[in-house]
């Protein structure tokens, strides 16, 4: 009944003479959709699904070469099937076709052509007694759509199976008329009928929704200007980077413009991408907002697969998870069910409605997200190659996809994280111990990778770069197809999770040595008795850009997105992307700013006088207005050592909060409790800068009236930074083009190492814990950045454009300045009077 009334809405807002829609679908989406059944089971290698892909694309590409000229590899298909209303395109790549050509270019059936079907795989291929129902449906469909193109009477189908370690072959022939064929294909489209319909009319109710959809409330300054910058990138295709302060509204300006272009057929869905859930909130607010308003959009939040997991400890087999044992026989009454009677599918609900269905929670939210319009999740999911959502992202679909990367300055880190891999001398060490008298040639394999490390850590101090590892890469590959033979025929040691856990670092680090380029460094570090081997990426960029181009369209946005040319240069390939800075909607009065010129945390100045100074600051500041105040240290060590110097006895009206260094939910939520609480005396409240308070928290009002940077938070300096440092070092870099200047006249160069590795990820954590400040148009405070280094022009050139005036003060100065500003904002407040009962605020 639903979803006839909701095919009655769709069909009364159709508009006459448009083009016909059509409902796009791979040939293998429709086969694994239709052919699925069972349980799921993953104590095979079926979570190796990177490497397994990357072996079998080299190992396809040897197979087509082998081929004679008859041997068509990579060969495009593509078909429409009128559904009444729509259109149903399927489309597919078939691995090789066999065919001879007539002298008129036609296809010749005196020996009938063949579709050829590789599958790559760890598995003994020799064993396979008939090929997998799925790989032969899609096989068949490449055959259906080749022989009904050219007008053939039959055609034959090759199942190629490879093992990726042992190149072994095992091959399957079936013969297929036309006929024949045919049936079969109209079968399977019957089948998929019920979920084609519901994608169309869907789309249809989604997109009319969307074009009566307004803008929630009166844009703020800037806000209308914002979402034409972000409607105009993704109508060109282009990536955008958007610095917007904190209460530029950033969150709805950059989502209501593209779901206004998924409606005008821009693109099909919007991933939402976040460093962590929290940040989510706010944009999952922003849905409300306009389904509220109007808009119809099916929205699934993707949490972490461990996190949805029904077990106390996950184990995903049908022996272990009665919600694993027959999921695929199951899920898709259970899946059509949900998209039929809601439209926010979030954790909670998901996790709720699979307890009682008997399916995999998980499982079950990435097939709502194939269905829906709004993805909210992690970055890993698009940019991590182990986690990624490959259903979504395969050839042809780059139009649908729009990316919206919020708090982006999160992702130059994680980016680099998603793009490395370590292995250890332990690691062989424990693989031979193992496999001790019980399987010699592993044992073999993996002694030969102990001899390497052996070679390179010979008079080794600390670390050294190496230019090449080919010889171990090969070496490694025996490891890996060693152990791939005991996982498929066993038997399983008491360690098989130790064992897998090694398999798969193995496996990634393979995947990682193939992208090894000018970008990457590999570092050998000593670790006393043990030995680490680095492929640490250190420019991201460009498997980045492998990811965006598979989308439209790419807003990068931050509150923190400064300099934007540094976010440009390691978040994105296109060196000409757009990039807009989003003027405040504060006024420059809310805030004082700050800045000593007495005072540093250098390494070489930290001693008891400058703890004592620190504390003497923070003193002084708090008492010039009683309220609450966030002061952030670069260390829990400087933290400690200013703490006691706080701690007098005439400090009894003074409450102190400190961040402890390992908190549980609960004693955090305790911590920002203190902070809301109403109180008649100050509280200060001491974190480290770059942890859990000083990014994503809202203390608005009396909650926060100051935050006190204590030094400057640069990173450590160690092995990563170093190595970071000089390899931007290394780079050629110049102030300007050099582009119209007389010939030999050379530009400047500039050293980026330092700004790179230290100076611009420190001042970023600066940036997000002043942030806490001003959350409202009704917030005033202080805003204090202790340290001489501050008022030096390459730190200033990562100030935000509202940080253009401040006070230098010292320690004689500081509690005057501050009171000023307390004084002149008081004056200011009495002449505006009271605010409007009502006035409309967005957090951001």
């Amino acid at each position: 009944m639903v979803m006839e009334a909701m095919k009655e809405e769709a069909l009364a807002t159709m508009e006459s003479g448009q083009p016909r829609e059509r409902i796009l679908l791979s040939v293998r989406e429709l086969v694994e959709f239709l052919g699925r059944n069972g349980d799921i089971d993953d104590r095979s290698q079926g979570r190796d699904s990177l490497a397994a892909m990357q072996a079998g694309s080299r190992l396809h590409r040897r197979l087509q070469k082998q081929g004679t000229s008859a041997y068509h590899p990579e060969v495009p298909l593509r078909i429409s099937i009128d559904m009444g209303e729509y259109d149903l395109e399927i489309s597919g790549r078939a691995d090789g076709i066999i065919y001879e050509q007539d002298d008129r270019g036609e296809i010749s059936e005196e020996s009938l052509p063949v579709i050829d079907e590789i599958k790559g795989m760890y598995q003994d291929v020799l064993a396979f007694e008939e090929p997998l129902s799925v790989h032969l449906a899609q096989a068949k469909v490449y055959a259906w759509i080749f022989a009904k193109e050219h007008g053939l009477s039959g055609i034959r189908v090759q199942m190629t199976y490879a093992n990726l370690d042992t190149e072994q072959i095992r091959r399957f022939q079936e013969d297929f008329g036309l006929e024949d064929l045919g049936r079969w294909f109209d079968e399977q489209i019957k089948a998929y009928c019920p979920w084609a319909d519901f994608r169309f009319h869907w789309k249809q109710l989604r997109n009319e929704s969307i074009r009566a959809l307004d803008f929630p409330y009166a844009y703020r300054p800037g806000q209308k200007k914002l979402a034409s910058d972000v409607y105009r990138s993704i109508h060109r295709g282009k990536t955008l980077f958007i610095q917007a302060p904190t209460g530029a509204g950033k969150t709805l300006s950059v989502l209501f413009p593209a779901i206004k272009a998924m409606g005008e057929k821009e693109a099909d869905r919007i991933f939402y991408l976040t460093a962590k859930s929290v940040t989510r909130s706010v944009a999952k607010d922003s849905i409300h907002l306009l389904t509220d308003g109007g808009y119809r959009g099916k929205t699934t939040e993707i949490v972490a697969r461990d996190k949805m997991c029904l077990l106390q400890e996950r184990s995903c087999n049908p022996e272990d998870c009665p919600y694993a044992r027959g999921h695929f026989d199951r899920i898709n009454a259970a899946l059509y069910d949900c998209l039929t009677s809601r439209d926010l599918f979030d954790r909670n609900f998901i996790m709720e409605y699979a307890k009682q269905s008997q399916v995999c929670p998980f499982e079950l939210c990435l097939d709502l997200a194939s269905f829906s319009d709004n993805i909210f999740c992690d970055y890993n999911y698009v940019f991590d190659p182990n986690a990624s959502l490959t259903r979504f992202f395969g050839e042809g679909r780059r139009e649908e996809n729009l990316l919206l990367v919020d708090e982006a300055h999160n992702l130059v880190d994680r980016a680099r994280q998603m793009y490395s891999e370590t292995l250890f001398y332990e690691d062989f060490h424990t693989l031979r111990r193992l496999f001790k008298g019980k399987n010699p040639k592993l044992m073999r394999a993996a002694g030969k990778c102990s001899r390497f490390f052996s070679d390179w850590t010979r008079d080794l101090e600390d670390y050294r770069i190496l230019d090449n590892i080919d010889s171990f890469v090969l070496a490694l590959m025996n490891v890996a197809s060693c152990i791939s033979v005991y996982l498929e025929e066993g038997p399983r040691l008491d360690e098989h999770e130790q064992i897998l856990e090694i398999y798969f670092r193995i496996r990634y680090f393979l995947t990682v040595a193939d992208w090894l380029d000018q970008r990457y460094r590999i570092v050998l570090e000593e670790l006393g008795k043990n030995a680490a081997l680095h492929l640490d990426c250190m420019d991201p960029s460009q498997l980045l850009g492998r990811r965006i181009e598979l989308a439209r369209s790419c807003i990068f946005f931050s509150a923190t997105l400064l300099p934007i040319r540094y976010y440009k240069d390691l978040l994105s390939a296109d060196r000409q992307p757009y990039a807009v800075y989003a003027d405040s909607v504060f006024k420059e009065e809310q805030h004082g700013l700050v800045i000593a010129s007495d005072v540093s945390s250098r390494y070489q100045l930290r001693n008891p006088a400058t703890y004592r100074r620190y504390a003497d600051y923070i003193r002084r500041i708090s008492h010039a207005r009683q309220g609450n105040y966030m002061v952030f240290f670069p260390s829990y060590r400087f933290m400690e050592e200013v703490y006691g110097e706080f701690l007098l006895p005439d400090q009894e009206d003074c409450e102190v909060l400190v961040q402890e260094r390992e908190m549980s939910e609960e004693n955090r939520e305790s911590f920002l409790g203190r902070l809301q609480k109403k109180r008649k005396s100050t509280l200060l409240a001491f974190c480290v800068i770059g942890g859990i308070f000083s990014e994503g928290i809202d203390l608005p009002g009396d909650s926060l009236i100051g935050a006190v940077i204590v030094g400057m938070p640069l990173p450590q300096v160690n092995r990563q930074t170093r190595i970071l440092k000089d390899y931007f070092d290394s780079r050629s870099s110049f102030d300007e083009d050099t582009e119209g200047l007389p010939k030999g006249i050379r530009l400047r160069e500039r050293k980026e190492g330092f700004a790179y590795a230290y100076l611009y990820p420190g001042m970023n954590k600066v940036l997000q814990a002043a942030g806490r400040v001003i959350r409202t148009e009704r917030d005033r405070g202080i805003i204090a950045l202790l340290d001489d280094r501050f008022l030096r022009g390459d730190y200033q050139d990562c100030f935000p454009r509202e940080w253009k005036h401040y006070q230098r003060v010292s320690i004689g100065t500081v509690e005057s300045q501050v009171g000023k500003f307390w004084d002149q904002t008081d004056v200011s407040d009495q002449r505006k009077g009271p605010r409007e009962e009502g006035e409309q605020k967005e957090k951001d």
